[in-house]
């Protein structure tokens, strides 16, 4: 169920997926300061979509900490691929790794993660933001 959100983020959300649905770029928006309004407008983004999750990228924000994001189907692609290039389209090559149980609570140690993995996977990911001040989000 997607939460009641307050009128400015519903905006900015309906905002940013009609951008997403027609590959726009240059969406002229403020970036959202707080984690959680962040989530809540991605969450209605991503419900407003409707493409079934197809795994979840993760990084850690030396403000906020440990965040997520899900990944659509039909945007990954495991195999060779092509993709037009389009202006402001970035390549990053990513790390990940699938787990086969869940990490121990409290601090992991390096073994602790290793007993857990199960696939290690390289990857390209092409990132193109929305936003114009893209740097700022």
């Amino acid at each position: 169920m997607t939460p009641t959100l307050p009128d400015a983020l519903r905006i900015r959300a309906e905002k940013l997926l009609k951008a997403r649905q027609a590959a726009e770029t240059g969406l002229e928006i403020e970036p959202i300061s707080d984690i959680r309004d962040a989530y809540l407008c991605h969450k209605r983004v991503a419900d407003g979509l409707g493409k079934p999750i197809a795994g979840w990228k993760v990084a850690h924000n030396p403000e906020f900490g440990a965040t997520a994001a899900p990944m659509f189907s039909g945007d990954v692609v495991t195999g060779p691929a092509t993709w037009p290039f389009r202006p402001g389209l970035n390549a990053e090559v990513e790390l990940a790794v699938r787990l086969d149980r869940d990490v121990p609570k409290g601090d992991a140690g390096a073994e602790a993660l290793e007993k857990s993995e199960k696939q290690a996977f390289v990857g390209v990911e092409l990132v193109q933001s929305r936003l114009s001040k893209s740097g700022q989000a």
